[in-house]
């Protein structure tokens, strides 16, 4: 063999050889390449998933708002003038955008209105113990089928709403109707209140009792749904 034949040889060994190397990182590069592939596709399977159960909670959720809207309502055209109403006193207050209470990045908030007054504890308190009654003689009037947890936090928002309007405010209190995260049969429905301090108090309208505060509700007071429907 030539020495120019050697070169040659000596020179197409390693080509071949950088060759073999070229191809086999091409083939890791392929494979990673493949897996990245799978990966994102999991996680756009997974993205999609997570749109479609969010979809199906908001239309839940949406419905359930409908429903209470229309319970609502159908306490406004009653004839509630046979009721006792009690003036609300004039209260001090603040008004407040309840969306900017800090407590409520936790739960699914909706809000009827840009605006709601807050009142300290103690005259909430006052508040309620003074709408509490005609709520108690109302449902006790009706059949059972109409008068459990979510009726009676549904009710009670209604006849605090109507107790201010009748009581001359120009705004509503900040007062709404809670449900607790937890499914069936042990979901559970309630009221809530924010104060002149912005706490959140949870109270159960069944009993006129304040239960504790949002942040530590447990339980049946564990909170997912806040709606200020008034």
């Amino acid at each position: 063999m030539s020495l120019m034949e050697f070169l040659e040889s000596l020179f197409c060994t390693k080509c071949h050889s950088k060759i073999l190397n070229l191809e086999a990182d091409n083939h890791e590069l392929t494979e990673e390449k493949q897996i990245l592939t799978r990966n994102y596709q999991n996680l756009m399977m997974e993205k999609l998933q997570l749109i479609l159960n969010c979809g199906k909670e908001t239309l839940e959720l949406n419905t359930k708002i409908r429903e209470l809207e229309t319970i609502i309502k159908q306490l406004e055209q009653l004839d509630l003038e046979s009721f006792n109403w009690t003036h609300i006193e004039s209260y001090p207050l603040i008004d407040y955008d309840v969306s900017n209470i800090s407590a409520f990045r936790e739960v699914m908030f909706i809000r009827a209105d840009a605006r709601y007054n807050l009142f300290s504890k103690e005259d909430w308190t006052r508040i309620l113990s003074e709408v509490y009654p005609l709520v108690k003689e109302a449902l006790t009037r009706w059949s059972v089928d109409i008068s459990d947890c979510d009726n009676w936090s549904t009710v009670m928002s209604a006849f605090v709403s109507i107790a201010f309007k009748k009581s001359g405010y120009g705004m509503q209190g900040a007062f709404a109707i809670a449900h607790t995260v937890n499914e069936e049969p042990s979901r559970h429905a309630y009221n809530l209140f924010v104060d002149d301090k912005f706490n959140v108090w949870l109270y159960e309208p069944q009993t006129n009792k304040i239960v504790g505060s949002l942040e530590n509700g447990v339980g049946i007071y564990n909170t997912g749904y806040v709606l200020f429907l008034n």
